[in-house]
């Protein structure tokens, strides 16, 4: 059994609280061992946080809630910025 306990960085709400304003928002990993709420951490700092993402991050979120909160074309242009990778071997 596996018990996956995470505590939003800058709401400070957990995975088990219910009636948040964020709860239902995707969990983004930040750290080996902190995460946020995607709601929370674009409220707090906005487009700035797609950069402070790895790439590997940035390419796993959730495209619909970013476009719901307003943030569709920071994310892409982000996105835009960073090397793609083609998987092949060289």
């Amino acid at each position: 059994m596996s018990c996956d306990i995470r505590t939003c960085r800058h709401c400070g709400a957990s995975n088990y609280e219910h009636n948040h304003p964020a709860d239902g928002s995707a969990w983004v990993k930040t750290g080996p061992r902190h995460s946020v709420h995607l709601k929370c951490a674009l409220a707090k700092k906005g487009a700035a946080f797609f950069a402070q993402l790895p790439t590997h991050r940035l390419a796993q979120l959730p495209i619909f809630e970013i476009q719901d909160l307003g943030f569709g074309d920071a994310f892409r242009a982000e996105l835009a910025k960073r090397p793609t990778t083609t998987g092949a071997a060289v």
